[in-house]
């Protein structure tokens, strides 16, 4: 009976792990951005300006070349990247004191090796009354 409780617990844990790591995780950027309303936010973040805008920094500041670029979509998102998303609300609850409106742009590896890397930016907005949106955009760097 002990062996089956032990057993059971590393089981568990071996999961919780291999979810862990199935990404780096390394948050390399974290800003506030202005304060908006859930609608503004939707409009600002959601628009492909903003999108364009977020290529354009991406290519300047990359010691490579952008060669994938696009936002995750609700057609598109998968496991990792709501994992991805519910570490960054972690991430921000440990980190910041926020109230209604905030805006935050976090951006994270995904993996790193001597060809590239690539990872995620996630633009979050937390409002009192609908609690966390986002949008996802994920991109590739090739060295």
């Amino acid at each position: 009976m002990f062996g089956k409780k032990v057993f059971a617990i590393f089981a568990v844990l071996a999961i919780f792990t291999f979810g862990a790591f199935a990404y780096d995780g390394t948050v390399f950027s974290c800003e506030i951005l202005e304060a908006y309303s859930s609608t503004r936010f939707d409009e600002i973040i959601g628009s492909d300006e903003f999108e364009q805008a977020l290529y354009e920094e991406v290519a300047a500041d990359a010691d490579g070349t952008v060669d994938k670029f696009f936002a995750i979509t609700q057609d598109s998102i998968d496991d990792e990247d709501m994992d991805v998303i519910e570490g960054v609300e972690d991430y921000i609850d440990r980190k910041f004191d926020y109230s209604n409106g905030a805006t935050i742009a976090t951006g994270i590896v995904r993996n790193k090796n001597s060809d590239g890397e690539d990872g995620w930016y996630v633009v979050s907005n937390y409002t009192n009354r609908n609690g966390w949106s986002h949008y996802m955009f994920y991109f590739h760097v090739a060295y």
